[in-house]
């Protein structure tokens, strides 16, 4: 977490003066919401690979 703290704090110090903090805070929270969209993404894949291996086994049992 203080990783994510200090590029946040360098982010801020280095564009603070020429893009404005609002136009900071939408780039971060986009990053952000990309980012939440994408583990979306990846729990679904996760429980349809999940959902194939149980098929096959499920078939190679019987």
């Amino acid at each position: 977490m203080t990783h994510y703290m200090d590029f946040v704090t360098k982010v801020r110090h280095l564009f603070f003066n020429r893009i404005g903090e609002k136009t900071l805070i939408f780039v971060l929270n986009s990053l952000l919401q990309f980012r939440q969209s994408f583990d979306d993404l990846s729990h679904i894949f996760l429980a349809q690979s999940r959902q194939e291996e149980t098929r096959f086994q499920l078939v190679s049992k019987t």
